[in-house]
């Protein structure tokens, strides 16, 4: 139906004006052809080729997480084995 009521050329009036014409609306500002919300469409970016450094960054980020934890446990533990 856009496509129908978009295509106007050198007539005069607005896509508002046709489609009340035929539909029946106030051609207030609540009129259905310009409420229509626009959605973009999102095409998703190509994955990147697995290279060996991105592994590698990848255990690096994981055993550093695991030990930031360990110690971070250990020293909640000495302040309460303080007490």
């Amino acid at each position: 139906m856009a496509e129908k009521l978009a295509g106007h050329g050198d007539r005069k009036g607005s896509c508002c004006d046709e489609y009340c014409s035929n539909y029946g609306c106030n051609q207030g500002r609540d009129c259905p052809v310009r409420v229509a919300a626009y959605r973009p469409v999102m095409k998703a970016a190509d994955p990147l080729p697995p290279s060996l450094w991105r592994i590698y960054l990848r255990y690096l980020t994981k055993w550093m997480l695991i030990l930031f934890f360990m110690l971070l446990i250990i020293a909640l533990g000495a302040i309460i084995w303080e007490r």
